[in-house]
């Protein structure tokens, strides 16, 4: 007895501390396969991942004056796929699960988010031809969430990685810091 009580209270405390390592069902690390087997309709539909550029511009917006796409500092193979039928976006580096997108349309589903994770400024980006109102909150080490709205009632919450995310930020800030410390004055 007291040994079932010492594993429950590991496993509570672990999850405690470590909080969701995922959206749902998914867990970072899973692999196409493993997500196929839970959503067996997705299909591949590209490389693209606006949200790691929108949780750059959200994390650092008082710190620079522009803002490079993180993803420039990502060597690996990242592919996206998409299920339909759900209304998910996965994102896999090297055939690792790191992001899942989820959409809405219409729904005003900020005031829920706000409820579960915590009352944020909104912030808005011009990206391509639309204007997104971003709030992101890191609810833990292992999970950022983005909330983005576009021009076209179009929700989206995309539950990042942290593992992954945080370090391809400090590769990003790096690369910054080292061209502004590089870039020599004009001035005598």
């Amino acid at each position: 007895m007291k040994k079932a009580l010492f594993v429950v209270l590991v496993l509570f405390v672990t999850v405690a501390l470590f909080g969701q390592t995922g959206y749902k069902d998914y867990t970072w690390g899973m692999s196409l396969e493993q997500v196929k087997e839970k959503c067996p309709d997705v299909r591949e539909v590209g490389t693209g991942f606006k949200a790691t550029l929108f949780m750059f511009y959200y994390v650092y917006y008082e710190q620079l004056d522009s803002f490079p796409d993180p993803l420039k500092q990502e060597t690996r193979n990242m592919t996206k796929f998409q299920s339909m039928k759900n209304d998910l976006m996965f994102y896999f580096i090297d055939n690792k699960l790191v992001a899942v997108d989820v959409t809405f349309s219409a729904e005003n589903i900020l005031p829920e988010l706000l409820k579960q994770n915590g009352n944020k400024i909104a912030r808005s980006i011009r990206y391509s031809e639309n204007t997104y109102k971003l709030v992101a909150w890191n609810n833990n080490q292992n999970r950022y969430i983005l909330y983005d709205f576009d021009n076209y009632f179009i929700e989206t919450v995309t539950y990042i990685d942290g593992r992954w995310l945080k370090p391809l930020f400090d590769k990003t800030m790096t690369a910054i810091n080292a061209a502004k410390s590089s870039s020599k004055s004009k001035l005598d």
